[in-house]
């Protein structure tokens, strides 16, 4: 399970106007459809957050779509912050979410503390 948050859409928002907001996440979800393997699922939860289901995606192949993710859109002038997580055997879907929730969270803030897009797990 793969969370991705667009950093800095509000602002965007704010003073460009709702419709370069809506430029941004036409942009980021197309970067994002371009990018995901054709088994693959992605959505947008709301606001500016996405998640991505790797199907049949062990932690490899997770870490190399979250890599693929990160520089396209980065490639693309779109900051973001990502996490990742894995679901265990013993858990569900749910938990995996939460945990790459967590991660997007973290990367998230170091990302505001250091004024820069990270590209960090």
């Amino acid at each position: 399970m793969i969370v991705i948050d667009l950093d800095g859409l509000k602002h965007i928002n704010d003073t460009r106007g709702h419709a370069a907001g809506d430029e941004l996440l036409l942009k980021a979800s197309r970067i994002m459809r371009d990018t995901i393997r054709t088994n693959d699922v992605a959505a947008r939860l709301g606001g500016d957050e996405f998640a991505v289901l790797g199907v049949e995606c062990d932690e490899t192949a997770a870490s190399n779509l979250v890599e693929r993710l990160r520089e396209n859109l980065a490639a693309a002038g779109v900051r973001s912050s990502i996490g990742w997580a894995a679901r265990k055997p013993e858990f569900g879907l749910r938990q995996a979410c939460g945990e790459a929730d967590e991660r997007m969270y973290a990367e998230k803030k170091a990302n505001h503390e250091s004024g820069a897009s990270s590209l960090s797990h």
